[in-house]
């Protein structure tokens, strides 16, 4: 930016701070507003840094402000007013969506930015889930408990049902065996009087 043009938007400036120590317009401020981004692009090249920080900065950019007499400004709506230089698109995209009435009580830019970031910025950012309270802490342990109490009967009648297979495994195998030992007992006599018979009928025939 030449020097004509960067001490014609910062004299601006000064006529419009002096018009907002009377009356408030949002033309003013974003007069205002232009000025001081001059201002600090400036202290920050006779600073020689990227940043408006140091301390070389600070002395260069109070001379420049009491230059153009906008050093008698509030230190927060300064810093206000470069917020909303920084997102001034935004901002005035926003503005437009109001009514004139809203847009003429918004003339300041604390006001603007803070209305502004409740409205747009905000509204953007997603909702935190809201913490349950004590009747709904309340609910949902008696919910889990109650489960809880469930899975607990059912754990208990299947034990139930495994120790009652249990039982009856041994016995049915005893029985089995009972029987085989009995149906074994049979075969064997059934063969002794066979063979008792046999020695009969041959002892009958040898007498004869």
């Amino acid at each position: 930016m030449r020097e004509d043009d960067r001490d014609r938007i910062a004299r601006q400036g000064t006529e419009a701070w002096k018009r907002l120590k009377q009356e408030k317009s949002w033309h003013d401020w974003l007069k205002v507003g232009e000025a001081l981004q001059v201002g600090r692009t400036w202290a920050m090249a006779q600073a020689q840094t990227n940043k408006p920080e140091s301390g070389a900065y600070n002395i260069a950019f109070g001379e420049w402000m009491q230059r153009y007499k906008l050093d008698d400004m509030d230190k927060g709506a300064r810093s206000r007013l470069f917020k909303v230089m920084e997102a001034l698109p935004l901002i005035e995209q926003w503005r437009q969506t109001l009514t004139a009435t809203e847009r003429m009580k918004l003339n300041h830019p604390h006001s603007v930015l803070r209305k502004f970031e409740n409205e747009f910025v905000n509204a953007a950012k997603p909702k935190k889930p809201a913490k349950p309270g004590l009747r709904d802490s309340v609910t949902e342990l008696s919910e889990e408990n109650a489960r809880l109490v469930s899975e607990n009967e059912k754990l208990k009648a299947y034990i139930a049902e495994l120790e009652a297979a249990r039982d009856q495994v041994p016995r049915k195998s005893i029985g089995d065996r009972t029987a085989a030992e009995r149906k074994r007992r049979q075969r064997e006599r059934e063969r002794a009087l066979k063979t008792v018979t046999a020695d009969l009928i041959g002892s009958s025939t040898r007498s004869e």
